[in-house]
């Protein structure tokens, strides 16, 4: 049952594996390594069919409904346009880089997700993803890598190994 629980606050959008990792070490008792898995499991277990919610409803409801087409047409355009210059500027600076050129949008979204801040998780990177029209499976992939380092960060810190910087203590 401790499981189940430890799983459960991996998945919520506020605490994800930083909040289910500690809960299963210094509460449940578990292994760093059990509390690790279990809290990325939960972590990553929404991120697909979230993702996957996202587009259909949201298309869904541009078909429904006018003022819900008019909100997400502004809401995508708005985004995309406010900072089209910028990936502009971002794919001149790196043009000799293919990699980076198809890359680098997924790069900063997986940086997004694993800095373990408040509001930087994967939830966040779903909405991200979403709003920017990231590519599904891309997104998925940097979501998924970005929540198994921050939450490997909770452990660490979890644990005691990075009380010496300023910044985790």
């Amino acid at each position: 049952m401790n499981e189940l629980w430890t799983i459960l606050v991996g998945m919520l959008p506020l605490s994800e594996s930083r909040g289910a990792i500690p809960l299963g070490i210094f509460a449940f008792g578990f292994s760093p390594l059990k509390a690790f898995l279990l809290g990325v499991l939960g972590n990553t277990l929404f991120i697909a069919p979230v993702l996957l919610f996202f587009n259909y409803f949201s298309a869904w409801l541009m078909r429904k409904s006018y003022w819900f087409n008019r909100f997400f047409s502004w809401l995508f355009t708005f985004t995309r346009d406010r900072h089209a210059q910028q990936f502009a500027q971002k794919e001149e600076k790196h043009h000799h880089s293919h990699f980076w050129r198809n890359w680098w949008r997924e790069i900063a979204l997986f940086i997004f997700v694993a800095a373990p801040f408040p509001l930087t998780g994967a939830w966040s990177g779903c909405v991200v993803a979403f709003v920017f029209g990231l590519p599904l499976k891309r997104a998925a992939v940097a979501i998924v890598l970005g929540a198994v380092v921050a939450s490997f960060l909770t452990l660490l810190v979890s644990l005691g190994f990075l009380s010496g910087f300023k910044i985790f203590s």
